[in-house]
């Protein structure tokens, strides 16, 4: 009785002429739908076939209806249900079987049945745009399934139909005018026909809820309004549709939670958009809005979420738009240069190139500072500037610009210096902390020697230095003169391992910097190396 071929042959009995009003078929169908409601779907919509079915057998035997539903019926005594209502309500459960099942037949059959109600109904009957939409919905399901263009036309028709003829109070008025928009919008993509992603666009407005979107149902339509004004712009290039567009991925992103799972989808389009307006205005800021949109798209993505590929691929196009943004050699520019350490891995491979080694697993890339952002300079583009600005020394122009960068850094005021007391009384194990919230703390290693003698006049630098850089606002240092060094360097290790989930992490190594320049990283006192040989090897500090 449950199977869906079941319903489907009792459901022929409406099409037969003889049958279709005949209330022993109404029996037949309104008991099949009463068993599908109690055992097995529970479903309003089976109720209701039923209990439409079975207005037409009560009179002649009320015997055959459920002892519940037969006293129900013998206390109100319901009238007749019309023909087309109760045709209606039964295409309803098969359109609901066919979501259980996804069996073609169960689809053709409600859009038969649909249609019958709809050609016997009144012209002026007060539900007849229900029924259109439910007629809608079924044609536009099986395009999706059949992918024939006749039935998604039909479905388009219908759909009209249904939202021009229902005042501003109609109930569901807001889904109607949405499903419009939804298949206007998929038309679209096969026609590319200007009229149809504005008339999406259109059905999509009417279709807003009123206070934005409230819950998932009120954002699919607001992110779908988003959409249909981006099919807009691809054919008009209107900036006033894009911004339309950006305002309103912008208010999705804002309105809704960073754990609901389509934050990370919301943020993607919010960055496509702002792309799109940086390739017809050249404003950067935009670049940059669309690159932090990015970021945070990938940040927040669940690792399971399905479209965290394309989130990732995204970001790194974005981030080699923006290294290759051109920049305009204004003389502001060259105060804003800084140079900025990171690992190669967390830099555009354009920034990379010509980017010097200052610490093993650490580069200098050159970049703008511009109030909260900064822009990182493509080798090429640095170049290119370095070209306009010292054409006689071209073949040195990169590092003339990352030496200008150094210098700015160098004018700047120190980070405060905080000494770290490790062995007490023991001033060999002292640790000296720069930090602030400046984010280019870390980036003035590049003048080490300066650092050191600024931040702490008169101390040896004899034996070289240990220094760690966990993240961009602190810098660890500490100068080895005497056993002190061995807990100063446990210190610095726990505290450079410290930062491993911090946005803003650097490295979470510690390294020697040897009084001649050279660098390594230290794994322990007593791994090898020129830190090693310094503590244990001839007239080393702990001999």
């Amino acid at each position: 009785m449950f199977e869906p071929l079941t319903l489907l042959n009792a459901s022929r009995l409406l099409l037969i002429p003889e049958y279709a009003l005949e209330p022993r078929a109404y029996a037949v169908l309104g008991a099949l739908c009463w068993v599908r409601y109690q055992r097995l779907t529970h479903s309003d919509v089976d109720f209701e076939a039923a209990y439409r079915f079975f207005t037409h057998v009560y009179e002649f035997n009320p015997q055959v209806l459920p002892d519940g539903l037969r006293e129900q019926f013998a206390s109100t005594r319901p009238p007749l249900e019309p023909p087309w209502e109760v045709w209606h309500s039964h295409a309803r459960t098969l359109v609901a079987e066919f979501f259980r099942d996804r069996g073609e037949r169960l689809l053709d059959h409600a859009v038969i049945l649909y249609r019958l109600s709809l050609d016997v109904a009144p012209a002026t009957y007060a539900q007849r745009p229900t029924m259109e939409f439910n007629l809608g919905i079924a044609l536009h399901e099986r395009f999706r399934l059949l992918k024939e263009r006749d039935d998604l036309d039909a479905a388009i028709a219908a759909l009209q139909r249904a939202a021009q003829s229902i005042a501003d109070g109609y109930p569901n008025r807001d889904l109607i005018w949405s499903a419009l928009g939804d298949a206007l919008a998929r038309r679209f993509e096969s026609t590319r026909a200007l009229a149809d992603a504005d008339a999406a666009v259109a059905a999509y407005r009417v279709g807003l809820p009123l206070n934005g979107p409230a819950d998932d149902a009120g954002r699919i339509r607001w992110f779908n309004l988003g959409i249909a004004l981006g099919h807009s712009f691809e054919l008009t290039r209107s900036a006033d549709t894009l911004a339309e567009a950006i305002d309103v991925f912008r208010s999705m992103v804002d309105q809704t939670p960073k754990d609901h799972p389509a934050y990370a989808g919301f943020l993607s389009e919010l960055s496509n958009a702002l792309v799109s307006r940086y390739e017809i205005g050249g404003n950067l800021e935009d670049l940059r809005a669309a690159l932090r949109a990015a970021e945070s798209a990938v940040a927040e993505a669940p690792t399971e979420y399905p479209r965290r590929a394309e989130l990732v691929h995204n970001l790194a196009a974005i981030r080699e738009r923006h290294s290759r943004a051109p920049v305009r050699i204004v003389p502001e520019l060259f105060c804003r240069l800084r140079p900025y350490v990171a690992p190669p891995e967390a830099l555009p491979p354009e920034a990379v190139e010509g980017a010097p080694e200052i610490l093993p697993g650490i580069v200098v890339a050159i970049v703008a500072e511009d109030g909260p952002e900064i822009t990182v300079f493509a080798a090429s583009s640095a170049i290119e500037i370095a070209h306009a600005v010292f054409p006689e020394s071209a073949e040195r122009g990169l590092e003339l610009l990352r030496q200008v960068g150094i210098k700015n850094l160098r004018l700047l005021p120190l980070p405060p210096v905080f000494i770290m007391k490790i062995g007490e009384g023991r001033p060999d194990s002292d640790v000296f902390l720069l930090e602030t919230e400046d984010r280019f703390v870390a980036s003035r290693i590049t003048f080490l020697d300066e650092l050191a003698e600024r931040a702490v006049p008169g101390r040896s630098r004899t034996h070289g230095v240990l220094v760690a850089i966990p993240r961009r606002t602190t810098v660890l240092l500490h100068f080895p003169s005497g056993p002190g060094v061995l807990e100063a360097f446990e210190v610095m290790r726990a505290s450079a391992g410290m930062f491993g989930d911090m946005p803003d992490k650097l490295s979470p190594h510690v390294y020697y910097v040897a009084p001649d320049g050279r660098s390594e990283i230290v794994v322990s006192p007593g791994h090898g190396g020129a830190f090693s040989h310094l503590l244990y090897g001839d007239a080393g500090l702990l001999r």
